[in-house]
């Protein structure tokens, strides 16, 4: 058993990637929740956000990019996000401008849903993100 720590407060792991990178949620100490990633080399990490009070860490390759959803600035949109330890967190596109999440992920592609921006359609999203991660 190992203790693989916190980002502030409680924290909780919820997935391993191949290279044993675990991913999970955990409570900063202002108390926001933020995804978090845990590597032998970096130890406990926190995904942050982009720009708003949370996010939140759904999968992770083989080449240890996590991908999830995140508030942009303000609280305004749930925006899908891909990250690495190299490149940090970014956004991925919204084709129809509304909320976006990535639920899954594998070396080249990413997978979730977008909405429009008036939200009244969800559709499932397919992503070929640039590739920035550490090798």
């Amino acid at each position: 058993m190992r203790d693989i720590g916190t980002i502030g407060l409680d924290s909780w792991a919820e997935k391993i990637g191949a290279n044993h990178t675990a991913i999970g949620q955990g409570y900063t100490p202002a108390g926001v929740r933020h995804g978090f990633a845990w590597t032998r080399r970096h130890g406990s990490v926190d995904l942050g956000t982009l720009g708003g009070d949370s996010s939140y860490a759904n999968a992770v390759n083989d080449l240890d990019m996590v991908v999830g959803g995140s508030w942009t600035a303000g609280n305004e949109t749930w925006r899908a996000f891909v990250w690495s330890s190299q490149g940090g967190m970014r956004a991925l596109d919204t084709p129809g401008g509304g909320r976006s999440e990535a639920t899954a992920t594998n070396k080249s592609l990413v997978v979730g849903y977008s909405c429009t921006a008036d939200e009244l359609a969800c559709h499932a999203t397919l992503w070929k993100p640039a590739r920035h991660h550490d090798r």
